[in-house]
């Protein structure tokens, strides 16, 4: 299959999303992952190893949200997704995934937009962190989950760093910026200062982390 995985769009909690997206490509059925993301977190994912293809979706405000959501549909039909994850809350993810003619679209029960879903996952209750609020929904769509620590869970089974004798450089992206804080959202902006949300990460790691 080929899965679409639609990435949170703050840099954060994109970062949190990745041991997510290695337990869906660690899985036989994933034959592809495709990543769907804004300009701001797509660099991000384009670092990522076994992720297959990268998509930048537009952004608009106001009247022009609709006319990048045609646009964003559009991008994502080309995939050819068997499935898309949705990782975002929103309901205009779920009105894109629709949109671009994605039949199978799986996600967390919220508001009005589980009219939307084909699987829609009833949120957890209790205090999670991040990382493990998106674990639990692909685990809960049947993608057993892996480690929690990023860096090498990104990796496919055959490219784990053990199998080559390599070590994942430390100044990549996915071995930065790890807490163990439980929180439900970050702080971290991928186009802004900081917010007064609780502080995850450090000023000098959040800097850091768009960098190769």
């Amino acid at each position: 299959m080929t899965i679409l995985l639609v990435s949170p769009n703050w840099l954060g909690d994109a970062v949190m999303a990745l041991p997510a997206a290695a337990d869906v490509r660690r899985q036989e059925r994933t034959s592809r992952l495709a990543v769907s993301a804004r300009s701001g977190v797509a660099e991000l994912w384009s670092m990522v190893p076994g992720v297959d293809v990268v998509v930048t979706l537009p952004h608009g405000r106001g009247l022009e949200r609709w006319a990048a959501l045609r646009e964003g549909a559009e991008r994502l039909r080309a995939i050819g997704a068997d499935a898309a994850i949705l990782l975002p809350h929103s309901l205009q993810s779920a009105l894109t995934a629709r949109r671009a003619g994605v039949s199978e679209r799986w996600g967390y029960r919220r508001g009005l937009r589980g009219l939307l879903l084909t699987r829609a996952v009833p949120a957890p209750r209790g205090r999670l962190h991040q990382a493990d609020y998106y674990r639990h929904l692909v685990g809960a769509l049947g993608f057993p989950n892996g480690d929690r620590v990023p860096g090498s869970t990104c990796l496919p089974p055959s490219r784990l760093p053990h199998a080559s004798g390599s070590r994942p450089r430390a100044g990549h992206p996915v071995c930065r910026c790890w807490a163990s804080r439980p929180v439900r959202r970050t702080a971290v902006r991928s186009d802004g200062p900081r917010s007064a949300s609780p502080p995850w990460p450090p000023p000098s790691r959040a800097a850091t982390a768009s960098r190769p």
